[in-house]
């Protein structure tokens, strides 16, 4: 329960902190989400995943655990041995997908709305493991995907009835109210897509051969550097004022 809890404040923290920062580099969004955020998220993966070496090495006396735990055919990755490198990269391109289109329309849109935009990633991770995964689900997770929706239509409600704030305004980093273009919350909603095919593809790799979590994360989160890059001209693809 408590790791559940600081994940949940973190993870609160993470988005308020990341659309201050998408507000004030509006005009340089893509260089934010492409360069800038994989490399900082990839530098604090290092220091943690250091740390977790040095855990299993000289507090649970385990060996296997040593330089070699970065290297990217590490025999420690799975219970199987070394893991594909191709099958990593993969990991990280549906994340930095989701990443690169969700970031576009960050700036035009609430950090409100954006939570229950995001939210529908818990719908998309349902419909598509239903299908690729084979998963079976209970009433109760029906119903927690009705109250995401429910969740939706009750905010706007609210803002319809009230007309505070008006329905699809945005205030811009000087504090100015704004009207947003709907078709930056129909992209960021297409953007969290992605995120629902990643939890899909990461779960079928992670139980197959007992991938090693934090190996994943090393080096998923290399390829991540290397997509953003890659994806950095979708830049000059015109898009909605």
């Amino acid at each position: 329960a408590v790791v559940f809890v600081a994940f949940v404040m973190l993870r609160g923290i993470d988005r308020v902190f990341s659309k201050r920062v998408s507000d004030r580099m509006a005009n340089y969004n893509l260089m934010y989400f492409n360069v800038l955020w994989p490399i900082g998220v990839q530098a604090m993966q290092i220091l943690l995943c250091a740390a977790w070496v040095l855990y299993h090495r000289y507090s649970l006396s385990d060996r296997r655990y040593g330089l070699s735990f970065f290297l990217p055919g590490a025999s420690i990755a799975s219970a199987c041995g070394a893991f594909p490198q191709w099958r990593l990269a993969l990991f990280s391109f549906w994340d930095q997908l989701n990443a690169l289109i969700t970031g576009l329309p960050a700036p035009f849109i609430d950090v409100t709305s954006q939570g229950l935009l995001s939210n529908t990633v818990v719908i998309w991770t349902l419909v598509i493991s239903f299908f690729y995964l084979g998963t079976r689900f209970h009433q109760e997770h029906y119903i927690g995907c009705a109250l995401i929706i429910m969740s939706g239509l009750a905010a706007i409600t609210v803002e319809l009835q009230t007309n505070d704030p008006p329905l699809g305004t945005y205030n811009d980093p000087s504090g100015t109210q704004k009207m947003s273009s709907p078709l930056w919350y129909m992209i960021y909603l297409v953007g969290t897509v992605p995120s629902g095919i990643s939890n899909c593809y990461k779960q079928k790799c992670l139980k197959s051969v007992d991938l090693e979590v934090m190996y994943a994360s090393l080096w998923s989160g290399s390829w991540q550097i290397f997509w953003g890059v890659l994806l950095f001209p979708v830049n000059w693809i015109p898009l909605p004022s």
